[in-house]
């Protein structure tokens, strides 16, 4: 993915710092000053709620995706991580104690088991139920949360065994009722204490209906449901407001009078479908869309009124949940938005939106590269588009993006300053002379998920692509450009995942491949061969990573289980460095090194995946230099900034780009 730059009088040494992950490693000395990683942003991401506090309206909490949490105390203008005991964890839904702020139930899933996450003091640190919903040999997490106002303490749960209660704040969850069902959504009646709401179906998709309850849960009976939608589907979400129960349910707003016997059509857009409709203070309805937010006070006429295209409606972003904070005396009404981009809000009922994002820094990292220049520039591609920011400032600018480029793997050359490569999504291959300014397509090569995309750090107009390609997922190739990116040649039926040549004796090169091989070229690259033995010298791991350090004439090996090796010989002999890297918990091997780089002095560091980064002390040990990096989003993507020694950035599953600072 990344690369620098360098004057070509300097090349044999600054070749070094750029990119290939290359670069050596010498010996590196501990930092003389403290060191902690900084959120620099870009700020923004896929938002998936935001829950908000009753007892102190101005109090939001906002989950991120695909993990992460936010809170914010001041209405949404500024927001700040809360994820301490919940790195990496995937958090579905939200619930806010309404007589206490502080109290916040979260519910998780993903990959990791489902979970009820609590905390006590707005977020600040998080622990895990001590009992969590547990049926058929398994935790359970929640669709639906709910506090019951006249009982502090008890909370219930939708899950997907039933219904679940807890008496002590979400520590500890028993079942409560229709342990049969799949339960969606729940809802109390506030002026009728026993009578209990819940949308939910049979594990198979049958007889799912809303359902009620008139004797504290003790019993339940489907409703008749008429007058809803015709479809199958079930109310994603139930609540009372002035006594009638509402439904956000099949894109539509449905009200019962009459305890879900039946329905009438209360809010609904003529051509899309809502994901969230919301009662704002002053009576008016508020609808989430795909296509931005609408407001109404009728529930039938809407501004603005056309929906049929994406311009009409701002804020520009698929908006799937909405909240209300109070607002300042000159404002009409404050909403606030969440979406794929980010947070928004408005202060004059929804007619004008701002990005309301400071502080939320969400967003994933796919290419991230550092360049030699004066300002230290930073180049990084999101889910947006391409983004820039340089060393002296916090601020990232997004750079336009040609069609074809989306997501694009990024390559800096470090032959030729200003120059980037971009491999995108749509298999275009451009090229930008001026650090992503403006963009010009040379080629194409469409790869369908791609692993690497590196200038040749020492033969100038040599470009390297791997990954699977032709829409063939289990297929891996390996192709080289000779001429800047225009054409193509397959080299390899088998993917490279790293690739390292020395700067000072050009014809010395290796490649680490998909398969745990790594093979040696002597002529720069015209033919290659394999490193005999190496499964036992490298004790059975296979390797991930290189980096040549052209002083030492070292290199190292990084690996999925057994941490680094070097090699002072050129390959022949490989002696294992792992002290100090950490292990994984449950096979006590070490975790996988996803990265060797050279930083713009002389010290090596690891990127461990999951783990965070290590730095490698007098030659013969690794210490951790992870204070405050979300390890558990990190996954490896970890560039120097050539121009400044002990700067690095590492970019995140869900959190952005982080920057080292000595402090």
């Amino acid at each position: 993915m990344p690369d620098r730059k360098n004057p070509s009088n300097l090349r044999p040494i600054r070749c070094a710092l750029f990119s290939l992950g290359l670069a050596a490693g010498l010996l590196a000395s501990p930092a003389a000053a403290a060191e902690r990683w900084i959120s620099i942003g870009p700020v923004g991401g896929i938002v998936r709620q935001v829950a908000q506090s009753a007892s102190d309206p101005m109090r939001l909490y906002a989950a991120t995706e695909p993990s992460g949490l936010f809170r914010s105390r001041d209405g949404g203008r500024s927001w700040q991580s809360i994820d301490r005991g919940l790195e990496g964890v995937e958090v579905h839904e939200l619930a806010v104690d309404p007589g206490n702020g502080d109290f916040v139930l979260a519910s998780s899933g993903g990959a990791a088991a489902p979970q009820i996450w609590r905390s006590t003091n707005g977020g600040q640190s998080w622990t895990a139920a001590l009992r969590p919903p547990f049926a058929d040999g398994f935790t359970r997490g929640a669709f639906d949360l709910l506090f019951e106002p006249v009982s502090p303490g008890t909370v219930y749960a939708a899950t997907a065994k039933g219904l679940f209660r807890s008496l002590d704040r979400g520590a500890t969850w028993d079942s409560w009722a229709l342990p049969q069902l799949l339960a969606i959504a729940i809802a109390r009646d506030p002026a009728a204490s026993a009578v209990w709401y819940t949308s939910a179906v049979e594990p198979n998709g049958a007889n799912g209906a809303v359902y009620r309850s008139a004797d504290r849960g003790n019993r339940w009976a489907p409703t008749l449901g008429l007058g809803g939608p015709l479809f199958g589907e079930l109310p994603m979400q139930l609540f009372f407001r002035a006594g009638a129960l509402y439904a956000v349910w099949s894109g539509g707003l449905y009200r019962s009078d009459d305890g879900a016997t039946s329905w009438s059509l209360a809010a609904h857009l003529p051509t899309l479908p809502a994901f969230d409709f919301a009662f704002a203070p002053s009576g008016a309805i508020y609808a989430a869309t795909a296509t931005g937010v609408y407001s109404s006070t009728d529930g039938a006429n809407w501004s603005p009124h056309e929906v049929t295209s994406a311009d009409q409606a701002a804020p520009r972003d698929q908006i799937v949940d909405l909240a209300f904070v109070p607002s300042d005396p000159a404002a009409t009404e404050t909403v606030i938005a969440a979406g794929r981009r980010g947070l928004w809000r408005s202060v004059d009922a929804g007619v004008t939106w701002r990005a309301a994002s400071r502080g939320l820094a969400a967003r994933t990292v796919g290419s991230l590269v550092a360049v030699l220049n004066a300002q230290g520039s930073v180049l990084s591609s999101l889910e947006e588009g391409i983004f820039r920011t340089d060393r002296t400032s916090d601020r990232w600018r997004r750079l336009p993006i040609r069609a074809g480029f989306e997501q694009p793997a990024l390559a800096v050359d470090p032959h030729h300053p200003g120059r980037v490569y971009a491999l995108g999504g749509g298999g275009a291959v451009g090229v930008s002379e001026d650090l992503g300014t403006s963009w010009k397509t040379v080629g194409e090569l469409v790869i369908d998920s791609v692993g690497l995309f590196r200038v040749d750090p020492v033969h100038p107009g040599i470009l390297f692509a791997s990954g699977s390609s032709n829409g063939s997922s289990g297929t891996e190739f390996t192709y080289r450009s000779v001429d800047g990116g225009a054409t193509w040649e397959q080299i390899l039926d088998e993917e490279t995942l790293d690739l390292t040549f020395d700067p000072s004796h050009r014809n010395l090169g290796f490649r680490v491949l998909s398969g745990g091989g790594i093979d040696k070229t002597t002529n720069g690259g015209g033919s290659w061969r394999a490193l005999p033995g190496l499964s036992g010298q490298l004790e059975g791991a296979r390797p991930k990573s290189l980096l040549f350090d052209p002083r030492s004439r070292a290199l190292y090996v990084g690996t999925d289980s057994r941490g680094v090796f070097r090699s002072t010989d050129g390959g022949r002999i490989f002696r294992r460095l792992a002290t100090g890297l950490p292990r994984g918990t449950a096979t006590g091997l070490n975790a996988s090194v996803a990265r060797l780089i050279l930083d713009g002095g002389t010290a090596l560091y690891a990127a461990v995946a999951e783990r965070g980064v290590y730095r490698l002390i007098e030659g013969r040990r690794w210490t951790a230099v992870n204070l405050g990096l979300p390890a558990g989003e990190f996954f490896g993507n970890l560039v120097a900034d050539p121009g400044r020694p002990g700067r690095l950035y590492a970019g995140t599953a869900s959190s952005s780009v982080w920057r080292l600072e000595e402090r």
